[in-house]
């Protein structure tokens, strides 16, 4: 037995409910990824590499052909630095332990954005984001980001991408 907890199985589960071809009624799925799921993180690969699985999986689910399909819509939310938990001893949260002083030194320079502010935001940002998007919440700021396909297959019926 398997407890289905995380971001895809979370999300699965929602779709399963709120699915329009299932009788649901829509609506949106907000996806929390990161900063540091935007480009590699070498202090914190490991954390980096699972918040870019998060942000491609909610791109991948905001297509128009999964769209049509059930009336839900995704983004995806990547707070920069907030002052909640996560931060809290953060250099043993690096990737390798011989990085404890430098991730000590480099975080105990950064600005954060309070849980409030970055709250407010994400909130903004339920109410006026369209369907893909992703937005850096960064210093009480909403960044909506371009983010280019890099790839496109030859192929013609949305196996891959199915953008427009």
């Amino acid at each position: 037995y398997f407890l289905k907890v995380g971001v895809i199985n979370s999300t699965l589960t929602a779709l399963e409910y709120m699915d329009k071809s299932k009788g649901g009624r829509g609506g949106l799925i907000v996806n929390i990824s990161s900063v540091a799921g935007l480009q590699p993180t070498p202090l914190m690969a490991i954390y980096s590499t699972s918040k870019t699985g998060v942000t491609t999986f909610t791109r991948a689910m905001a297509s128009p052909i999964h769209y049509a399909h059930s009336g839900v819509g995704f983004i995806t939310i990547c707070p920069g630095f907030t002052n909640t938990g996560i931060l809290k001893d953060i250099d043993k949260k690096t990737t390798f332990p011989f990085y404890e002083t430098r991730m000590r030194t480099v975080f105990s320079k950064v600005k954060g954005q309070t849980v409030e502010v970055c709250a407010r935001n994400i909130v903004h940002a339920i109410e006026t984001a369209k369907n893909g998007a992703v937005l850096m919440l960064e210093l009480g700021e909403i960044h909506e980001l371009d983010i280019p396909n890099l790839w496109n297959p030859q192929l013609d019926d949305c196996v891959f991408v199915c953008l427009s």
